[in-house]
């Protein structure tokens, strides 16, 4: 079971928070706070306790995915997914703004992705690929981590308005593999 991992990411991105404001005051630089989850994209890690990176490698290599302390692995759990060159254009935007409104920005698609497709985009680009997620949604694990973190599976992007700078992701998740 991986219950015990949300609790430290969500003080990290606390401290995080706590840490931009504080240098802001104490510096007078401007600093904002950029809140990543779901990324997927070459040269990710695939130790990670993300499904996209495990699995993804598992298929480029030909190899069965290792699914121990996959946070989140049934088949209908759900995270929201988001291409690292979207992530990395939304930074580039955010770091070459006139003007921001806001000092906390949650990069994501905005689409929580449930597993089972993640599964079945990687098959349509390796045929090959074997996968047998358990089925359904690991109860405890989502109440353990909504209890904590209410909306971080799927970073709401309007709450912050990261669209007033990136409107819409360029590469959709039906994109997995091909770019």
């Amino acid at each position: 079971m991986f219950s015990k991992v949300p609790s430290p990411l969500l003080r990290i991105r606390r401290l995080s928070r706590r840490a931009t404001s504080e240098f802001a005051k104490a510096t007078g630089i401007s600093s904002i706070c950029v809140r990543l989850l779901g990324m997927y994209g070459p040269f990710q890690d695939p130790t990670q306790f993300s499904l996209a990176p495990r699995s993804v490698h598992a298929a480029l290599n030909g190899k069965p995915p290792n699914l121990e302390s996959i946070f989140l692995g049934n088949a209908d759990d759900a995270v929201d997914l988001c291409y690292i060159k979207d992530v990395a254009r939304a930074i580039a935007l955010l770091q070459t703004a006139e003007k921001l409104q806001y000092d906390v920005y949650n990069i994501g698609s905005g689409r929580l992705t449930p597993n089972r497709e993640l599964v079945e985009a990687i098959k349509r680009v390796v045929p090959n690929f074997k996968m047998d997620l358990p089925p359904g949604i690991d109860k405890v694990e989502l109440a353990i981590f909504r209890k904590s973190a209410n909306s971080l599976l799927r970073l709401d992007c309007s709450c912050v308005e990261i669209r007033e700078i990136l409107h819409e992701p360029c590469w959709s998740n039906e994109s997995i593999g091909n770019s």
